[in-house]
């Protein structure tokens, strides 16, 4: 019975701890998503049309932490 409490206790563990990489890498998303709200938010939306090009072909290539 106690070998057994210890394998489900290890199996616990090793869910938590998968779990919170899990959490971590959405966290991540979350916070990557959030910068790109905030660029386009604050540089796409005050362009006219051709500025909007011209600003969406300069952030392709870049990372969204580079700023």
């Amino acid at each position: 019975m106690k070998e057994r409490l210890e394998v489900t206790e290890s199996k616990l563990v090793s869910e938590q701890a998968e779990l919170i990489k899990m959490k971590e890498h959405s966290d991540n998303i979350v916070h990557e998503l959030e910068l790109k709200v905030k660029i386009f938010k604050g540089v796409l939306w005050p362009v006219d049309y051709i500025g909007c090009k011209i600003a969406l072909k300069s952030f392709e290539n870049r990372s969204p932490f580079e700023f």
